[in-house]
């Protein structure tokens, strides 16, 4: 991972933990490609023919489809979520409703 604040490196580790528990130190078929964003199979496919997939894939012998580690799954998730401002709810914290409210909280401070 890339140098990041404290607080990316310590959701990348929660992340790290949360994916091993729950899927193991690899990640295979539909929740590979739900884990990297895609909405379907075909969606993964496409964009690994093209080169754009944000983690390494591999295959493993003996075995059908293709496998990445839970952990540089993290690694991407935690540095995707390090580039984006925190929403709040899925909206951005100065838009809606509660951002429109804490803007004239605070103009009211203000004057």
């Amino acid at each position: 991972m890339s140098k990041g604040s404290k607080s990316s490196r310590q959701v990348t580790r929660v992340l790290e933990r949360d994916l091993l528990l729950a899927y193991g130190p690899i990640a295979s078929g539909a929740d590979l490609y739900r884990l990297l964003g895609y909405r379907s199979g075909a969606a993964f496919r496409q964009a690994r023919r093209r080169g754009r997939l944000p983690v390494a894939v591999f295959p493993l012998e003996g075995r059908k489809g293709l496998f990445a580690y839970t952990k540089a799954i993290a690694t991407w998730l935690g540095e995707q979520g390090a580039k984006t401002p925190m929403r709040v709810g899925g909206v951005h914290p100065t838009k809606g409703p509660v951002g429109k409210q804490m803007k004239r909280i605070g103009q009211a401070r203000e004057t």
